[in-house]
């Protein structure tokens, strides 16, 4: 069709967007890409759009921000986000990442876009709701014995990896994150 809808098999890691495909000329287009911090923006992007109309109100009718951050994800599945948002004639793209890049590694066997279509037949299924609500219970209860405490991060993430795994993974980084400025230079935006 003529619109862009989140599918609901997404909904777990992306914010609910919906937009024209084929944007409007009166309509300054920007996506937010990035992980779970710009994903828990959503509130703020408001705020973020009425000064944006402020500063170019003269040339432009409509300004339009979507949100395109993404729990967990790391820059190996944000390339994959950015080639999609490309296809929407975007006026600006803000990029916010890096910090996903050892837990992407790590969860990568586990979710990994080539299984989407399962996971969306998956969610499908009443028990499969009923266990993952439980496990998000357990996952809550966790993250708030961490938040209740100073934490060490000193061992988080990178503990597992010697330096040459590390160095590979930030060079993965570097790429990928180079192969998304250059991607949206290419197409002069």
């Amino acid at each position: 069709g003529d619109k862009y809808e989140l599918a609901s098999s997404k909904s777990y890691s992306f914010n609910y967007t919906s937009f024209l495909k084929n944007k409007p000329l009166d309509t300054f287009r920007i996506f937010f890409l990035g992980e779970s911090s710009v994903y828990n923006l959503q509130g703020l992007l408001k705020e973020f759009e009425f000064k944006i109309k402020k500063i170019i109100r003269k040339k432009i009718n409509k300004v339009e921000i979507i949100n395109v951050g993404a729990n967990s994800y790391g820059s190996n599945r944000l390339l994959l986000v950015a080639h999609e948002i490309a296809k929407y004639s975007p006026d600006l793209v803000l990029a916010y990442i890096g910090h996903n890049e050892f837990e992407e590694v790590e969860q990568f066997h586990i979710i990994n876009p080539r299984f989407d279509l399962l996971y969306y037949y998956i969610s499908k299924l009443s028990m499969f709701r009923v266990f993952y609500s439980k496990y998000i219970e357990v996952e809550k209860k966790k993250l708030l014995n961490v938040y209740n405490r100073y934490p060490d991060f000193s061992s988080r993430d990178t503990a597992n990896y010697s330096h040459a795994s590390r160095d590979i993974i930030m060079k993965n980084f570097e790429s990928n994150y180079n192969k998304i400025i250059s991607g949206f230079t290419k197409f002069n935006i």
